[in-house]
């Protein structure tokens, strides 16, 4: 982000498997943004359904298609960051749906503060006939992280905190792969920034939430967990 005689550029990885029924919403979701993505990345994870079929319905020439063996979901996040090409990496689970301005407020919350090496937002949470305004607010670490604090409010966090508190929840890793003893730039991450600009699906299975949404896009960035479950 350092060049600021352009714009932003933004890859959205959306790993799939077996969800051709959902994946096009949230492809479109993303589309639909208000800052527009350099392209929509799906890794198709190795499907049976037809995933396939439904996303080459689709015509955008920002849509690309990568099928690769089942892996599971870790590696197919570390397939689309090697094929993304832009400024940040964003990402975006194909059950899941992105509100509007969702990538717009998170590029201005990584701008506002430099030193950040990603940024992710509150979600909503749909279950059937349950609606939870705020995951955030219900889970254990973070409802007490932004007990005082408005949802326009930012909440910059350390590689410490990360790793003691966060990556049990949020299992990726930040750019620069620094000890939790470093201040070095890049490696922390905003908390949450702007008003719920994640949806989840109605998806009773769902335990955890909370991860990064966007981060900055080095080359030698990858996941650094075999523990990623399909969120």
């Amino acid at each position: 982000m350092a060049d600021r005689t352009r714009p932003v550029t933004v890859s959205v990885v959306i790993p799939t498997h077996d969800r051709g029924r959902v994946v096009v919403e949230a492809i479109e979701s993303a589309l639909a943004q208000t800052h527009p993505p350099l392209e929509v990345i799906v890794v198709d994870d190795g499907s049976t359904d037809d995933t396939a079929e439904r996303v080459g319905r689709l015509r955008d020439a920002r849509v690309r298609y990568l099928r690769r063996p089942h892996a599971g979901v870790s590696a197919a996040r570390n397939a689309g960051i090697a094929a993304a090409t832009g400024d940040l990496v964003a990402f975006l689970d194909s059950d899941d749906l992105w509100k509007p301005d969702k990538v717009e407020a998170e590029i201005a919350a990584l701008a506002r503060y430099p030193s950040a090496g990603g940024v992710f937002s509150d979600l909503e949470k749909v279950d059937g006939a349950t609606f939870v305004p705020s995951f955030m607010r219900r889970t254990r670490v973070f409802s007490r992280l932004l007990a005082e604090r408005a949802y326009r409010d930012g909440l910059l966090l350390s590689a410490r905190a990360l790793s003691l508190c966060l990556l049990p929840e949020v299992p990726i890793t930040t750019p620069t792969r620094a000890s939790s003893k470093s201040n070095s730039p890049k490696d922390r991450c905003i908390a949450t920034r702007a008003c719920r600009h994640s949806s989840t699906r109605d998806c009773s299975q769902r335990s955890r939430k909370a991860r990064f949404s966007t981060q900055r896009s080095p080359g030698a960035s990858r996941t650094n967990t075999s523990s990623l479950s399909s969120l």
